[in-house]
């Protein structure tokens, strides 16, 4: 189904769940001058906290008006209309990608337009911006009584991707030679042979990818009945531009027996993709303690891309068509999902809430003709009868389960078998390593319980089932007390988890008798404890540790043709993970406040299949200051630090063979380091000027430490962190003034400057010079 046909079923919803009543209660109450009672609407924050919240499930009567006697005077019409109009005029040098990331950098119109009309009964809040010539944000709210309220937003903005160059850096290998453009070298073949381990070629030099984005989110409720309630939401995608389409595959072999070269290719590739989400709901209100809510989502994706290729195949007797052969690549599928959702809140007694969450979902693949259904449900218990306690009790459950997909590209489409290049063996076929698209387990040489699933051969997709208990408290032990105790929280928790998952068994080695490896259960164990004090009213701090302890976490494996069991597996998923938290806010007047937090996390796998360490430590410090009427000052300064320290094993497991590096294994040390300033001042100079300026900066850097020299004299990895090294300034710049030209009309003028500054990829840099001016009316 088109997402028009959508926008038809989400107007015939909101066509058949808005009544009629809400009309006539409109009309009565222009008959009688009193109109129709208002009500809330009770969101999903009110009914329940959600299962990804940690705070207590709560409930809000407050939603459900049922005092017949209620009445609200009425009151004269009011309009507020306010409006500014303005121009910017932009200056850039360098490149656009990053600086205008986020916005266009083109001279263009400002303008916005805010109002708000309201006669005590009905209540039209609306307001339109154009910051740019890229962006649009409009709004509209609207009540009309308990029968109708309408909620809708639209924005309309750019997202610039850049354009990664695959070349890669030009460096000169050991022997002092430089690599030709757009290649890459690696040290362990010799630069005298034919072609290079890796080599990039961009189809689409100099192209500007970006994204345009429109999005529309529209929310309609209202009241059927005292106890019924109807409630539709509508929300809409559009992405449309170009975006960089990569490919690899190895298609040219070179003179060394066994050796290929990967080929990497870059496309520009233009998208159109447009996604729509519909949800009609009921909510009722089954008994005074009792409430049910149903909801049904039709979500559907449908594009119209440009179609890109590559050469995917070398030929020979494994090859599925000629050398050289072209295959589509880059194909985002068309996909219609179905989620089926019923909410229930019970108040079982004055300090006892159930909340139970459950869903039933499907998406179907149009493309490929299959189906990923998923169901589960959340169930939440929340007791405060205890004086000075909240205990939470909580229960989760996630599955996924994928069609089987017994059917090949090439079976499937046969008048475009040449464009997809898909087809799958049954023993004796070809050998593991050669299934183009398929999944990354091998069929070959599988036991015959294995090679009897068509899902191991065609489908790949990993089957999930997720549970988890767990439990939650809050506990005031000094709640009664008149001191400083009376403030005193300690908050602590503990949760179970189990991650299982069929279609993971794995053919490591292409050897007899082979070597199979099956994805064991994860089980993880978390459990957390803090403390929280209120010291003063202005003075409060926590300190909070959580630490999660992983069983066999989600490990990547490697067909290998020689090799023990542990070089072709890897993983970068922990088995410990410690956090600390420090926090405080200090507020010892009404214009002074500093706020600080400080996490240490550190997280290991020291299991046979890997060894890593990684450290964080994120710090965040704000401030603000206002010493007299007239000034006012913000200031923050925040740092993230990441260090891994990873065994990496580089070569073959086989020997130097073909002239290529003997297997050997180095621990590799990473470092990541951001930092982030800013500075922000306004001055009241008079009643009619206002003065702001604003400074921030931002400094990025990663990279790692070359790693040891391998066992061969006549190889290095020195040139390594090259690769893959960021060093990124940005430095932000704001001035500008308000004038009120009289009670009703202001001006403003604004200047802003941007610098990105990419020190090691000189292409990404760039700045930009904003001047904004206009005008602004309040009528």
């Amino acid at each position: 189904m088109s997402y028009q046909n959508h926008l038809i079923v989400a107007a015939m919803s909101i066509a058949l769940l808005v009544p009629a009543r809400w009309a006539s209660a409109a009309d009565a109450a222009a008959d009688t001058g009193e109109p129709a009672p208002a009500t809330a609407t009770l969101t999903d924050e009110q009914a329940a906290t959600p299962a990804a919240e940690e705070e207590e499930a709560s409930y809000d009567d407050s939603g459900w008006i049922d005092n017949p006697y209620l009445t609200i005077e009425p009151v004269p019409t009011t309009y507020n209309l306010a409006t500014r109009f303005g121009w910017w005029g932009v200056n850039t040098t360098g490149s656009k990608a990053m600086v205008g990331e986020w916005m266009g950098l083109e001279s263009s119109p400002f303008f916005d337009i805010d109002g708000i009309f309201s006669d005590g009964s009905r209540t039209l809040d609306f307001f339109a911006t154009g910051p740019e010539g890229e962006s649009n944000m409009a709004g509209l709210r609207f009540y009309a009584g308990p029968g109708l309220d309408v909620d809708m937003d639209y924005r309309r903005f750019i997202h610039r991707l850049g354009h990664d160059p695959i070349g890669g850096p030009r460096t000169p290998n050991v022997n002092g030679v430089m690599p030709p453009q757009g290649g890459f070298y690696d040290p362990p073949l010799p630069v005298n042979q034919l072609g290079y381990v890796m080599y990039g070629q961009d189809f689409s030099p100099g192209t500007d990818y970006a994204v345009r984005v429109q999005q529309i989110e529209s929310k309609f409720q209202g009241n059927v009945t005292d106890r019924l309630r109807w409630h539709v939401n509508v929300w809409g995608q559009k992405k449309e531009g170009m975006r960089q389409a990569n490919s690899q595959a190895h298609c040219f072999p070179t003179p060394a027996a066994n050796s290929n070269t990967c080929h990497l290719v870059s496309k520009g590739q233009r998208i159109d993709w447009v996604t729509l989400d519909v949800t009609p709901g009921l909510e009722a209100r089954l008994t005074d303690w009792l409430t049910l809510d149903y909801s049904h989502t039709i979500r559907s994706f449908g594009q119209d891309d440009d179609i890109v290729t590559n050469a995917f195949t070398r030929g020979g007797p494994y090859g599925y068509g000629a050398a050289g052969a072209n295959a589509v690549y880059g194909y985002v599928p068309e996909n219609i999902t179905e989620i089926d959702r019923v909410k229930l809140h019970g108040q079982l007694t004055d300090f006892t809430d159930l909340y139970v969450f459950g869903h039933l979902g499907n998406t179907h693949n149009e493309f490929r003709d299959s189906d990923r259904k998923f169901y589960g449900i959340d169930a939440r218990l929340t007791d405060r009868s205890i004086e000075g306690v909240t205990f939470v009790a909580y229960g989760k459950s996630n599955t996924q389960n994928n069609s089987e997909d017994t059917a090949s590209l090439n079976d499937r489409y046969p008048a475009q078998a040449n464009s997809w290049l898909e087809q799958g063996y049954y023993p004796p076929g070809p050998p593991p390593g050669f299934f183009f698209n398929a999944p990354p387990q091998s069929v070959y040489g599988l036991p015959p319980a294995v090679v009897g699933n068509p899902q191991n051969l065609y489908n790949g997709l990993v089957d999930r089932q997720w549970f988890a208990l767990g439990t939650k408290m809050n506990w005031r032990p000094f709640h009664d007390y008149c001191d400083l105790r009376r403030n005193l929280a300690v908050v602590s928790g503990y949760e179970w988890r189990q991650l299982t998952r069929q279609n993971v068994t794995y053919d490591l080695r292409n050897i007899i008798p082979p070597t199979y490896f099956t994805q064991p259960t994860t089980v993880s164990h978390i459990g957390f404890v803090g403390l929280e004090q209120d010291w003063s009213c202005t003075l409060s701090s926590f300190a909070r540790y959580r630490v999660t302890e992983n069983n066999w976490p989600l490990v990547g494996a490697t067909h290998r043709s020689q090799g023990p069991l542990d070089n072709a597996i890897n993983t970068n998923q922990p088995e410990h993970m410690g956090q600390v938290e420090l926090g405080s806010t200090w507020s010892p007047a009404d214009n002074f406040m500093l706020t600080g937090s400080y996490w240490i996390e550190n997280s290991y796998n020291h299991s046979d299949l890997i060894y890593f360490d990684e450290d964080n430590y994120p710090f965040v410090l704000t401030a603000w200051y206002a010493p007299t009427d007239q000034w006012s000052f913000t200031a923050g300064y925040a740092e993230f630090s990441n260090w891994i320290t990873q065994d990496v094993t580089l070569g073959r497991e086989d020997g130097n063979a073909a002239g290529e590096l003997a297997a050997w294994t180095t621990p590799w040390d990473y470092n990541g380091r951001s930092k982030v300033i800013n500075l922000a001042a306004t001055y009241a100079y008079c009643a009619t000027l206002h003065l702001n300026a604003g400074f921030e900066y931002v400094r990025g850097e990663n990279y790692f430490d070359a790693p040891a020299s391998p066992p061969t004299a006549t190889t290095s990895y020195a040139d390594l962190p090259s690769y893959s090294a960021v060093l990124v300034d940005v430095y932000r710049y704001s001035v500008g003034f308000d004038y009120a030209l009289s009670q009703y009309l202001d001006s403003f003028v604004r200047y802003n400057y941007y610098d990105y500054g990419d020190e090691l990829m000189a292409y990404n840099s760039g700045t930009a010079h904003m001047v904004l001016c206009g005008v602004q009316g309040v009528f």
